[in-house]
């Protein structure tokens, strides 16, 4: 596991991939994941608060390569410094993040964290169907539907493993 500052960084060596699980220790409990592939890593969930966000980009710079894909599948913060081209939603997230529900979370973050945490709108995405495969940095992503949320899950020797809090809940 590597130390930061703030969080810490746990890593799984897979088959043709590895995995970095970012641990925000903030108080949200997050953790973000990041699929590093051949040439290229794929983003799961970046972290909300903006101290951790400095931390996470000083880290994916260490790991010297792009990083091809956002995945925002359960929330849209901290994507705003992304291009259109990386950040990716799943179908359905988008309308799901305007509604009661996420919008009720987002002001309950705001009203507890103010600007600690990164809220800023993305200046757009590619949308992902629901339930559908993509290949990216040499990495197969699955995407589905969940009961209430979006899950994306990859394959590790024929098992899947599900990168979601949507898998968790």
């Amino acid at each position: 596991a590597a130390a930061l500052l703030k969080g810490e960084v746990k890593t799984y060596d897979m088959d043709g991939f590895r995995l970095h699980v970012y641990l925000t220790q903030d108080a949200l409990g997050d953790a973000t994941t990041v699929v590093e592939g051949r040439d290229g890593l794929v983003i799961l969930e970046m972290p909300l608060f903006k101290e951790n966000l400095k931390e996470f980009a000083g880290y994916l710079k260490g790991l010297g390569k792009p990083v091809v894909k956002v995945v925002a599948d359960y929330h849209v913060g901290g994507v705003a410094d992304y291009a259109p081209g990386q950040v990716v939603l799943v179908e359905g997230m988008s309308e799901f993040a305007k509604g009661a529900v996420y919008g009720g979370m987002l002001e309950g973050f705001k009203a507890a964290f103010g600007d600690a945490i990164d809220l800023r709108e993305h200046a757009g995405h590619e949308e992902v169907p629901a339930e559908g495969r993509r290949i990216w940095a040499g990495v197969a992503f699955d995407f589905s539907r969940g009961a209430s949320f979006f899950s994306v899950t990859i394959s590790f020797k024929g098992i899947p493993y599900c990168l979601s809090k949507a898998c968790c809940s």
